[in-house]
């Protein structure tokens, strides 16, 4: 009986370290995505905004874009900056794709 009660703690502790970890992760990307997005204009040529700002369909791609790269997870933050700048264009200062 003891056993199967360390058995379920073990397990239940786990899952919940299992959750945060996702958790903190979700959040990590949450930032990267949002740092990415703010250093591009939206690419529509229309709107004249940033793409943080933006919600056309241009800009809904463009951030789609960046949420699947960001989440692929094979690429630096510089290498998301330079695929987006390479595929929409409008990157805002060049000095920010450092890093």
């Amino acid at each position: 009986m003891s056993v199967a009660v360390v058995f379920i703690i073990t397990f239940t502790i786990a899952g919940i370290n299992t959750g945060k970890q996702k958790n903190v992760d979700v959040a990590h990307n949450n930032v990267l995505i949002r740092d990415i997005v703010d250093v591009f204009d939206c690419s529509c040529g229309s709107c004249n905004k940033k793409l943080i700002d933006c919600d056309c369909p241009t800009a809904q791609d463009t951030n789609k874009f960046i949420e699947n790269t960001v989440a692929d997870g094979r690429y630096s933050r510089k290498e998301i900056i330079e695929k987006v700048a390479e595929r929409y264009g409008h990157l805002i200062d060049k000095s920010k794709s450092k890093g």
